[in-house]
C-alpha cells in the first residue's frame, strides 16, 4: 500500500496498474487492495489511492494517465496532450477570473456566496483554497493570449489565489483593491 500511495502522491492522488506493477505490487495485490478499499477503481487500469480525495479533473488525469500507463506523471511531455471541452472551459475560467480581478469591483461576502452557490450547482465541497491543474501550465498562456489575455500560468495563479483564498479560508475582507490586486482590511 505505501508503494502505491507514494506513486499516487505525486499524480493527484492516481496510480496506474503498470506503475504498481513495475514498483513491485502485483495483480493479485493490486486487486486485493482495490477489494479492501485501499485503492478506488476510477477506470480500466488507473487507481485513486483511498485517501486521496477526488477532484474535479480526475477524469482527465485517468485518461492522460492511461495514455502511457506505465510513464509516471512527471516524466510526461505535458506538450504531448491538448486539453479540450470542459477542460479547456475551465482554463478560459481562469482567464475570466483573472479580467474580473482587473475590472471588476468586488465585496467579499458576495464573492463567498456566489462561489458557495457554484460549488453547490456543481455538487462539490466548497475547497479550501485555489488550486488549478499542474497540467494547464504547459499550454495557458498561449490559451491565454488567444482570449486576449496575456499572462503566465503563474501569475494567472497568482492573481485567482489573491482573490479567492481569503474568501475560500472565511477570512473577512473589505473590498477588492483593483489597483493592488488584493483584498482590503485584511
Amino acid at each position: 500500500m505505501n508503494i502505491t500511495d507514494g506513486i499516487a502522491a505525486s499524480q493527484r492522488g492516481l496510480v496506474t496498474s503498470a506503475q504498481a506493477l513495475s514498483a513491485g505490487v502485483g495483480r493479485m495485490e493490486l486487486s486485493r487492495l482495490a477489494a479492501n478499499g485501499h485503492l478506488e477503481r476510477v477506470c480500466r487500469g488507473v487507481y485513486r489511492a483511498s485517501g486521496a480525495p477526488s477532484i474535479r479533473e480526475e477524469a482527465v488525469w485517468a485518461a492522460w494517465l492511461s495514455l502511457e500507463p506505465a510513464v509516471p506523471a512527471h516524466s510526461r511531455d505535458p506538450l504531448a496532450c491538448a486539453a479540450s471541452h470542459s477542460t479547456a472551459a475551465q482554463m478560459k475560467d481562469l482567464v475570466d477570473i483573472v479580467l474580473m480581478a482587473r475590472t471588476q469591483e468586488l465585496a467579499w461576502r458576495d464573492l463567498r456566496v456566489a462561489v458557495a452557490a457554484e460549488c453547490a450547482r456543481r455538487k462539490m465541497d466548497v475547497p479550501v483554497r485555489f488550486e488549478a491543474p499542474a497540467f494547464w501550465k504547459s499550454g495557458f498562456g498561449r490559451f491565454a493570449h488567444r482570449q486576449g489575455v496575456d499572462i503566465t500560468f503563474e501569475e494567472a495563479c497568482g492573481i485567482a489565489s489573491a482573490l479567492f483564498d481569503p474568501v475560500l479560508a472565511c477570512d473577512r475582507c473589505d473590498a477588492w483593491n483593483l489597483a493592488e490586486l488584493r483584498w482590503d482590511g485584511r
